[in-house]
């Protein structure tokens, strides 16, 4: 046989049940707005890290964009120099050394032969395929003087357009004017003359 006995009168059953839910509704009343509070200061963590971050990642790549544009700027200016130096080396390999055609000059002259006039004349233009190109011409006044100056004269011409020091850079050379020295000093076969000097087309590389 079994014995129960309520020691709580059913009046103070129901007192308890309800004081229950009270202390659960004043317990939820304080827990729960801590509990936001907290989300809240949770979210604007995370929201100021993750700005943090963007704010980084936006200057990352505002630093990454500048270092582009220099790099961008420097190849520009990599070119460029590149372009005007094969200008330049153009412009170099399309003139010639004057004073080592003096030196040739000088020593290809016979001793019969006084020059007292030389001149340099160039013009540039573009030839058949629109290439610029640099075209020279020497002018050689002199007198020959002698028993021989026809063949002198003639000889020197030679010399002009077949030696090896000339070769390389003169196309064409010719007697333009040959005639009588006509000054004061001068004696029965002395004669002035001219040799024109076409020089072989430079271009402009």
């Amino acid at each position: 046989m079994s014995i129960q006995v309520d020691l709580i009168l059913p009046e103070e059953q129901r007192n308890a049940s309800a004081f229950n839910m009270q202390a659960l509704m004043r317990i939820l009343s304080i827990v729960g707005p801590a509990v936001l509070i907290l989300l809240i200061i949770m979210l604007i963590i995370s929201f100021m890290t993750t700005s943090s971050e963007l704010k980084n990642l936006e200057i990352q790549w505002q630093t990454l964009e500048v270092k582009k544009d220099k790099a961008d700027n420097l190849r520009n200016q990599i070119s460029d120099n590149k372009e005007v130096l094969s200008k330049l080396k153009g412009i170099r390999n399309s003139r010639i050394e004057w004073h080592k055609q003096l030196i040739n000059f000088m020593a290809a002259t016979p001793k019969s032969i006084q020059l007292n006039k030389l001149s340099i004349s160039q013009d540039l233009k573009l030839d058949e395929r629109k290439q610029s190109i640099r075209a020279y011409k020497v002018s050689l006044a002199g007198k020959a003087t002698g028993n021989k100056v026809d063949i002198t004269v003639a000889g020197f011409n030679r010399i002009l357009s077949t030696s090896p020091l000339f070769t390389p850079y003169i196309e064409l050379a010719q007697v333009t004017d040959y005639e009588k020295d006509n000054s004061s000093d001068a004696e029965k076969n002395d004669r002035v003359f001219t040799i024109d000097c076409t020089y072989k087309p430079r271009i402009f590389e």
